[in-house]
């Protein structure tokens, strides 16, 4: 080790200082790393959070939308409707947040900025979110085109049963039972009342069977009233009133059909929603695996550097100052046996050191006396 003998005390101690400080900012380097990654995890398990809470908060209110909906077609009450419009809009608003949130934060590991030091997430456990939370949002935006289109045949059909076309045909049906009731002919009521069950059946449940029933009994009463002793003029006025109740109540079924057919399209939006919110959550399950499992092994690989780095600067330090020491304590023995010579008589013993610190050059000293 001649190198380590040319140096001065000053610069040994030196290089040890400096062996020291490489050490404490190579574990001090390792830490940081690890202390980013713990504030980028806790950024995308705090996102995580965000978005499983909205991801919620849109399956509760598109829940809500739909008890809204079944309450409006049974009832017809507008608050109902109403209720209906102000939870598909909170809906829509958390689907926009979702996918703005979903998109920035897989944005963000395309452009990171480690010159700020950036501990946003890394998006990598988001990639696809923002398309299932999209479609999703074109799921609802279809749905609620379909119950526009429902509610407006529901309008037109009557929100109660004195609107639209239901309280059309039952104003003519009114007209012609007083009429009949004018005229007082059983048969006629008899046959009046065989066709208003058949309508009211329909109504409840909406059955063709009905309808055959109905065409049944309408021919019936037409044919009732085609004959026996009725005034040209009542006859007229009752057919005239018959007329507008069957061609409204028609009129009626062909809304109803339609409602129908509307209804069931809606249902069929609808049942696609909840198996991609629940896809979704499944989603963002994954991504807190991935991003506990890539936490975990960043852990570990910070954690190996971190000894790594302990003990490489422990050994290069210990080793240092082995050869420091040692390079002190040969010189000083060699001085000490020079001294012991010189005592016991031997004044031609030299301790001939070439070291160039302090200790040798108090050795050449000592020499240059002796051969004075």
């Amino acid at each position: 080790m001649n190198w380590l003998n040319n140096l001065s005390v000053r610069n040994k101690l030196l290089m040890v200082l400096f062996v020291v400080l490489v050490g404490y900012i190579a574990i001090g380097s390792v830490y940081s790393v690890v202390l980013q990654s713990e504030q980028k995890t806790h950024a995308e398990l705090e996102l995580l959070a965000d978005l499983n809470f909205r991801a919620l908060q849109v399956s509760e209110r598109f829940q809500a939308a739909r008890r809204a909906e079944a309450d409006f077609f049974s009832t017809g009450a507008s608050a109902h409707n109403e209720r209906h419009a102000e939870v598909m809009a909170q809906l829509l608003a958390s689907l926009n947040q979702l996918e703005a949130q979903a998109d920035g934060s897989a944005g963000d590991a395309h452009a990171p900025d480690p010159a700020q030091g950036d501990d946003k997430p890394s998006g990598e456990a988001f990639a696809g979110a923002g398309e299932i939370i999209d479609h999703i949002r074109n799921l609802a935006l279809r749905y609620q085109e379909a119950y526009d289109a429902a509610l407006q045949t529901q309008i037109a059909l009557g929100l109660d049963e004195n609107s639209g076309l239901q309280g059309a045909f039952r104003r003519a049906v009114h007209e012609a039972e007083k009429g009949i009731a004018d005229l007082r002919r059983a048969d006629l009521a008899a046959s009046m009342l065989t066709l208003r069950r058949h309508e009211k059946d329909f109504l409840l449940r909406g059955r063709d069977d009905n309808l055959t029933r109905f065409a049944e009994a309408q021919k019936q009463f037409d044919r009732l009233l085609s004959t026996g002793k009725i005034s040209s003029a009542a006859r007229n006025t009752i057919a005239k009133n018959m007329a507008e109740y069957y061609e409204s109540f028609g009129k009626y079924v062909e809304a109803t059909k339609s409602k129908f057919e509307q209804l069931e399209s809606l249902e069929q939006i609808a049942n696609q929603i909840d198996p991609e919110v629940e896809s979704f959550g499944q989603q963002l399950t994954a991504a807190h695996d991935v991003i506990e499992t890539r936490f975990f092994e960043s852990q570990q690989l910070t954690a190996l550097a971190m000894v790594s780095a302990i003990m490489i600067s422990g050994v290069l330090i210990v080793t240092l100052l082995m050869l420091i020491t040692g390079s002190f304590t040969r010189s000083l023995y060699r001085i000490q046996n020079t001294i012991a010579a010189v005592a016991s008589g031997d004044f031609g013993a030299r301790s001939k050191l070439t070291a160039k610190d302090e200790v040798g050059e108090l050795a050449r000293a000592f020499d240059g006396m002796l051969d004075e």
